[in-house]
């Protein structure tokens, strides 16, 4: 019987011991990604606790007559500039919402490229896991907010970018995407955190 009381009494002990533990846990609840001059990194501050992350830059890709421009997925920075966070959100369309890790973040700008005028607007839809890629578990359905004018029959580009070395004159694909636009918000369905543009008709 003692036995029993004294497996009990180590039992409830150590409850108490994972509640206060779990309740101690923080979640860090990341803001806006800035680049770090002079690196190839981004930081954060917790709007929470206060804490400072740092994490490598992650870039999205674009070619323009065998000028390639990257943009940092997270932080947004590149040589024109930087891509600021627009509102998102992403849904899967399995319904397993719960399997993908880290957060959705969404960087876009109105005119991004000066010497590609036909470029509207280019975004770039993804997951964070404090301040790194997290890959898209699931084909998912994206809506954003578009700042910009934008004119009828506009078509929503995927930049897709393909294996090779620097010596290919083709080292990406632009495929066409299906889309929903209203009141502002642009729909469409992707698995990919790459380089998505509008193009003037």
């Amino acid at each position: 019987m003692k036995k029993i009381i004294a497996m009990l009494a180590a039992l409830c002990i150590l409850l108490t011991l994972c509640a206060v533990s779990l309740a101690d846990e923080h979640v860090h609840v990341w803001g806006p990604w800035t680049k770090v001059e002079g690196t190839n990194t981004h930081s954060a501050v917790c709007t929470e606790c206060g804490e400072s992350m740092a994490a490598k830059c992650y870039s999205a890709t674009v070619t323009f007559e065998n000028r390639r421009v990257s943009v940092c997925s997270y932080c947004g920075n590149y040589s024109e500039g930087a891509f600021e966070p627009i509102e998102g959100t992403a849904k899967a369309l399995n319904g397993k919402d719960s399997s993908q890790r880290g957060v959705f973040l969404a960087v876009g700008k109105a005119q991004p490229f000066a010497s590609q005028p036909e470029v509207l607007y280019a975004f770039i839809p993804g997951f964070t896991k404090d301040g790194s890629m997290a890959t898209f578990k699931n084909k998912c359905s994206i809506s954003v907010k578009i700042d910009a004018e934008l004119p009828e029959g506009f078509r929503l580009v995927r930049v897709t970018p393909q294996a090779g070395d620097d010596s290919n004159q083709t080292p990406e694909t632009w495929t066409d995407c299906e889309y929903t636009w209203e009141d502002g918000v642009l729909t469409f369905e992707t698995k990919s955190p790459y380089m998505h543009m509008l193009i003037a008709p």
